[in-house]
């Protein structure tokens, strides 16, 4: 149902236009109140199910860098923050040899050294890595970021060995969700084999029907 509400929103008034939202005949809330409601109730469960009854070992590499490396100073938040961007390096190296998209953004290690992926310094010890079954090198900042949890555990940024364990597997864990993806991305599927999937059996059973008949 169409609601005319031109001479309601010709008053200057200026709590009209508030009132004019909110109201409720003919308006978007009343279209979509259920829809919200479902929506806001499912978010409220699944947030509630993260923060409360998940552990840390369920949670992402970022939430628990921040839980396991403590500190203030500049030095922990070195850790923080390089171990994050070690992970980040791992998924836009991946992205850029499956995604046109991000590799238009990132056509060179240059280009990721400006928008701090990378460092300078970092860059050339990335290249001075040889290889000669020339495999890809993506997963050397995942070995960087490993590396400096051994760091902060060290120095005494992570309490113990049981967290720095933890957060190393979960490091792991990234690691490996980002090997499927590639490999996924690396191993295409001939259309031949969905279209012979999808049409053999049809005209099998078309054949098999077709002989029963004779």
């Amino acid at each position: 149902m169409t609601l005319n509400y031109n001479r309601a929103a010709s008053t200057t008034k200026p709590w009209r236009f508030l009132k004019l939202l909110f109201t409720w005949k003919a308006s978007i809330w009343k279209a979509v109140y259920l829809e919200l409601l479902c929506f806001l109730l499912i978010y409220g469960t699944l947030s509630a199910i993260y923060r409360a009854v998940l552990n840390s070992s369920q949670q992402s590499v970022g939430l628990m860098t921040a839980l396991y490396v403590r500190g203030r100073d500049e030095r922990a938040r070195m850790y923080r923050r390089n171990i994050i961007r070690y992970c980040e390096l791992v998924q836009v190296l991946v992205f850029r040899d499956i995604s046109m998209r991000v590799r238009r953004r990132f056509p060179t290690l240059d280009t990721i050294v400006a928008a701090g992926f990378m460092m300078p310094h970092e860059k050339e010890i990335f290249e001075s890595y040889s290889d000669k079954a020339n495999t890809p090198k993506y997963w050397i900042p995942a070995n960087w970021a490993l590396a400096m949890t051994y760091q902060a555990w060290k120095n005494g940024h992570i309490e113990n060995a049981y967290y720095k364990l933890t957060l190393q597997e979960e490091i792991k864990k990234w690691r490996t969700n980002m090997e499927w993806v590639f490999n996924y991305d690396w191993v295409p599927l001939p259309l031949m084999y969905p279209q012979v999937g999808c049409d053999m059996p049809r005209v099998i059973l078309g054949r098999l029907s077709r002989e029963l008949k004779i």
